[in-house]
């Protein structure tokens, strides 16, 4: 997978990716956007952190896992499909150590997911919200 990283957990290697599916579970659990991630981790103490941190890394790792289960499905791949990690599967396999060490894993496997590339010919334009809806209300 192009848009994955991986961490090991004790010699076993586990992908991890950024799917709509878990962007939209780590969203709901930040209970906001995907940008306030950092303040989430930061507004806690250390364990629960850690805690956090093993959601997180449970919530990308079923993500390449569902990714891996659907190519197969679809027959784009060949294989047996795997069973989805547990949620706390993170806090009871690697110690708090390990966690710490995947950080960087984990925000690179987030930003491989939100990264694209706009296709040839396509102009994008970025626009503000917020100074949309004052124009519009400048203009009525």
């Amino acid at each position: 997978m192009s848009r994955s990283s991986a961490i090991e957990i004790n010699g076993h290697k586990i992908e991890l990716f950024l799917s709509t599916w878990g962007m939209s579970r780590i969203c709901e659990m930040i209970g906001g956007e995907l940008s306030e991630l950092s303040v989430w981790l930061g507004e806690c103490s250390s364990v629960e952190r850690v805690e956090r941190f093993s959601k997180i890394l449970a919530i990308l790792a079923n993500g390449a896992i569902m990714q891996k289960n659907t190519d197969i499905e679809y027959g784009f791949e060949q294989g047996e499909k795997r069973p989805l990690f547990k949620e706390d599967f993170f806090i009871y396999a690697a110690n708090a150590a390990d966690i710490a060490k995947y950080q960087e894993e984990i925000f690179t496997a987030i930003s491989m997911g939100l990264n694209y590339t706009v296709p040839e010919g396509v102009e994008v334009e970025a626009k503000d919200p917020d100074l949309a809806e004052l124009e519009r209300e400048k203009n009525q």
